[in-house]
């Protein structure tokens, strides 16, 4: 197995996504190691990014059996907080959770550290935003018989969702109460394709979802990507689907 220090644009990314967390939740991101709570805050940043960067250096080290220096200045992070129209993309901290855990898991420490206990911190709250992830019952499916119908559904979930890229086309977007949802395509006159907000997510129109639940959906059509991240900064939610 091979490993590799990760940038500090990876480091960042990391940071002011759980920055973002704390303050749409109107809380402060937090993580719990070795039974102390530990908080992000404006003066905590800069630590929370080179304890991360350590971390992974310290894998580095261990796999490859190289010294490595906690308090070289070429890795000494100083964190700047993101632009004021950043919002996170949930499939990218997943994302960058695991690719930044796969470099640092190679030595003994990792299992127990304080970072690991922040990447699991910012894991849970992008969990929690996902949508309808709140809403499933204690009686899961039954998993001995999904429908042929049901399995095509999610299948074809898997195979085509992707990250949102702001330089793409403009997608068809509804904010609903779980967030903002990035429709890929239009089905015909109130029929949208709601395959990319998750398998099983019903109903399948979202045009059908508004007139259940007026006080919780606003069509917005077609827009841009900048469009679409105002909309999620204005409304305080993350970026979905794309």
């Amino acid at each position: 197995m091979s490993a590799f220090v990760v940038d500090e644009k990876h480091i960042r990314y990391l940071v002011a996504s759980a920055e973002y967390f704390g303050k749409s939740d109107h809380s402060t991101f937090g993580w719990i190691h070795e039974g102390q709570r530990h908080e992000l805050t404006s003066g905590t940043a800069s630590q929370a990014g080179r304890m991360l960067w350590n971390e992974n250096r310290e894998s580095v080290g261990f796999l490859y059996s190289e010294e490595w220096d906690a308090d070289d200045p070429e890795f000494r992070y100083e964190h700047r907080p993101a632009g004021p129209n950043f919002v996170p993309v949930l499939v990218e901290i997943f994302n960058a959770c695991d690719r930044y855990e796969y470099q640092t898991c190679e030595h003994p420490g990792w299992q127990y550290s304080a970072a690991r206990a922040f990447l699991d911190s910012l894991r849970s709250r992008a969990w929690h935003k996902l949508p309808g992830y709140r809403d499933i019952e204690t009686d899961y499916r039954d998993i001995d018989n999904t429908s042929a119908q049901e399995a095509e559904e999610r299948d074809e979930f898997h195979r085509t969702y992707s990250a949102f890229d702001p330089e793409k086309e403009p997608r068809q977007v509804a904010l609903d109460h779980e967030g903002v949802c990035l429709i890929a395509k239009n089905e015909g006159p109130d029929q949208y394709d709601t395959s990319l907000m998750g398998p099983g997510y019903r109903p399948t129109s979202m045009v059908e979802h508004g007139k259940e639940h007026p006080d919780e959906l606003r069509d917005y059509g077609w827009v841009s990507g900048v469009e679409v991240t105002r909309l999620a900064k204005e409304h305080n939610v993350p970026i979905l689907w794309a």
